[in-house]
């Protein structure tokens, strides 16, 4: 029987054989993919030098004839006599003046930045006749390295010797084993001229800094492109933003503070969503930008269409300068804020930025406009914590000395749920100054509206150190640890002709502490009609319709030291409890720590009839709280007194309380204009004759101090409307 034999593989012969016929397969493939990569290479760097090409001619053009080719804009000459130049980039590189031909060649925006200034290249050029001859392109910092090499001088002769297909071999293995790419010659010759037309462009300076750019008609089917060109006026920095087709007619946003990182700080524009994020080699935050939209072609030779360039300020309204921001919207407001703009503090002109002095608010800024639902997500800090709630107004901290004019103008519907000082400033420490705004809502029910902090709340400010607040007011609902209708807390602040307007229900004050005509100003601790706690300084010429509640509680301060003069108050002021009362709670000064007073008044009707109604319902149910009760609540300082109740003269005599009113009046007393939000008021103190004004009873800001501007010859707010009215008994 014949044996069969089996094979289980190959010799080691034939193993052998394999191997090498592998090796062989391997190296030809390996020769053609390096081949490949090369060739690809070479048509990957001869397009980036059409492009540079293109563009450079289109520029050169340009500028050709705008005469700009001057002695001082040349590059190399080739030969003496030749009149054929060439400019090596990076070695001759920019300039920051933008004088040299490279700059004129390839401006800024021009082609892109990974080109313009990544690349490596020359450009070959007749000066005279403003005509590019040769571009010679390489890479730098790329992979595979073998590929790269930046070009210099030394390099071109060799690469003028270098062009057309019949050197492509040699441009793929040139310089060590970089690839050379070239663009010029015949083919460069033959390029299709077309004409551009110019762009238009929008600016939306408003809650939003936004662009729009519009393309011409007349580009539409030829190969245009569009690109946003932005500089800033004084840190010189440029950026630009390419604008597609789906960008075009649509508002591209360059400062939006309700986003997270949507707001212009400094950075450079470098994606699709154009989040504009920090950058140290960015703009200047609150400097003007100059704006222009350009139409040009990087693959056909074209003119180069520029729309008109546009200027706006960067943070605030248009016309702003290094010095002043204008205020014309909210947006422009916060960014006043250091935390929300990035703006350099203000200390100094040495670094050439800005110096931001005063802010001047030009029309009246309303929080609840037809745009609110464009505050739903707020500022947040660096952390990516929340500043404040959602839907919330930023109380402005500055952080730097400036002086705030709201020109008469008013801040109206603000709300605000805010962790720390909260007013429309939250902190200012640095002898600020304040002047001419009112703070008030203008809705039919502003009951969801308030001014809260977990700190110091105040209408105008929720804690100031230093500096003056001068012909302000305001009139809304505030609540914090300290809380004042205009300030929270106050050390060596000088109020001057400035008050604080209230709420009532038909003409009185409620108790509640939430809803509609609730109790004006809520505190934790120190609460006082226009000040919740005043620590030296000053207060003249001021007024409070408010009324509160706190541990220390006054009708026109919770606590207070320093001098009130010519001034007076009309607000319930009541406890932590409506029974009991501390020391503490008064009629003017809760708690006086050490304060003059001259020429200040009270109404004391609003508290007597309180209190009087309370005692009396107390007794009725037999409780023993009613011994507790004081009716008749004391000024709490020296030299303010009741104008409507008699009051010893001091010699033995009475002073009346028609007396009194006259006193406070003044001889020759008109009614001034008010704006209040309870109803029964407006028809309670119509005003004789006309149907849509309504009379405020007591003395406006003006007729207190004859000096003060007519804005304040208006009452915002409500006022008591008591029961025992001062009468003339002679009547």
């Amino acid at each position: 029987m014949k044996k069969l034999k089996h094979n289980y593989g190959m010799t080691i012969a034939e193993l052998l054989i394999v191997v090498a016929i592998i090796g062989v397969l391997s190296g030809v493939a390996f020769i053609a993919v390096d081949r490949y990569q090369r060739s690809m290479g070479q048509l990957e760097r001869d397009g980036i030098a059409k492009e540079i090409f293109v563009a450079a001619q289109n520029h050169l053009t340009a500028a050709y004839g705008e005469g700009y080719l001057g002695a001082n804009a040349s590059g190399t000459e080739e030969a003496t006599g030749s009149g054929i130049f060439y400019f090596v980039y990076p070695e001759n590189g920019f300039t920051s003046n933008g004088s040299s031909i490279l700059d004129q060649m390839l401006p800024f925006g021009s082609i892109d930045e990974t080109v313009r200034a990544g690349g490596s290249y020359i450009v070959r050029y007749q000066k005279e006749a403003g005509l590019v001859l040769d571009v010679f392109y390489c890479s730098r910092n790329a992979s595979p390295t073998r590929f790269n090499h930046s070009l210099t001088s030394g390099n071109y002769t060799e690469a003028i010797g270098m062009k057309g297909d019949d050197q492509k071999p040699a441009r793929r293995n040139c310089f060590g084993g970089a690839i050379l790419g070239w663009y010029g010659g015949d083919e460069a010759a033959e390029l299709a001229k077309i004409e551009l037309a110019a762009p238009t462009i929008e600016i939306r300076n408003a809650e939003t800094l936004s662009v729009t750019v519009k393309d011409a008609s007349e580009n539409y089917g030829k190969s245009a492109s569009i690109r946003l060109l932005i500089k800033g006026e004084l840190s010189g920095k440029e950026h630009y933003i390419d604008v597609s087709a789906d960008l075009l007619g649509k508002e591209i946003v360059l400062d939006d503070i309700t986003v997270s990182d949507r707001h212009f700080r400094v950075r450079s524009f470098d994606d699709m969503t154009h989040d504009i994020m920090q950058d140290d080699n960015g703009f200047i935050p609150g400097e003007n930008l100059l704006i222009r939209a350009v139409a040009y072609s990087n693959s056909e030779l074209s003119n180069l269409a520029y729309s008109a360039e546009k200027t706006t300020n960067s943070l605030y309204a248009d016309g702003s300068t290094a010095t002043t921001a204008y205020i014309s919207n909210i947006r422009h407001l916060e960014n006043l804020d250091k935390t929300v703009s990035k703006q350099d503090e203000n200390d100094s002109d040495s670094d050439g930025k800005l110096n931001i002095a005063k802010a001047v608010q030009i029309r009246d800024l309303n929080w609840t406009t037809d745009d609110s639902e464009y505050w739903i997500n707020n500022t947040v800090t660096d952390t990516g914590k929340e500043l404040t709630g959602k839907g919330k107004y930023y109380p402005v901290s500055p952080d730097y000395a400036i002086t705030y004019d709201g020109q008469g103008n008013s801040v109206m519907n603000l709300d605000i749920d805010f962790t720390g000082p909260a007013g429309m400033f939250g902190t200012l420490s640095n002898s600020n100054e304040i002047k001419n705004v009112i703070v008030r809502n203008n809705l039919e029910d502003d009951s969801a509206l308030e001014i809260k902090g977990s700190g110091s709340a105040g209408g105008l400010v929720g804690s100031m150190t230093g500096g003056r607040i001068t012909n302000c007011a305001a009139a809304v609902y505030v609540s914090g640890a300290n809380a004042g209708g205009l300030i929270g807390s106050a050390s060596n602040v000088a109020v001057t002709d400035s008050y604080a307007g209230g709420h009532t229900e038909n003409g009185k004050y409620l108790t509640t502490e939430s809803g509609e005509a609730r109790v004006n100003v809520i505190a934790t601790g120190s609460s006082g009609g226009l000040i919740g706690s005043m620590t030296g300084g000053s207060a003249e010429n001021c007024y409070s319709t408010c009324s509160v509640r706190g541990t220390a509680a006054g009708g026109f301060a919770g606590t207070a030291s320093g001098t009130i003069s010519n001034s007076y108050c009309t607000g319930l002021v009541l406890g932590p409890g409506d029974v009991t009362h501390s020391s503490t709670v008064k009629a003017f000064v809760g708690s006086d720590n050490g304060v003059t007073a001259s020429g200040c008044w009270y109404e004391s009707a609003v508290n007597a009839i309180h209190y009087g109604a309370r005692k009396a319902e107390l007794k009725t149910a037999n409780s023993q709280d009613a011994d507790l009760v004081v009716e008749d609540l004391a000024a709490g300082c020296a030299n303010a007194f009741p104008f409507d109740k008699d009051r010893p003269n001091g010699s033995g005599g009475i002073i009346t309380a028609f007396q009194a009113y006259n006193e406070f009046l003044g001889t020759g007393f008109e009614p001034d204009e008010a704006k209040p939000y309870d109803a029964f008021l407006k028809n309670h103190y119509q005003k004789t004759g006309a149907t849509d004004k309504t009379d405020y009873p007591l003395k406006t800001i003006q007729q207190l101090d004859n000096s003060a501007p007519d804005f304040l010859a208006v009452h915002y707010g409500d006022w008591p409307a008591p029961e025992i009215l001062v009468v003339n008994p002679a009547a």
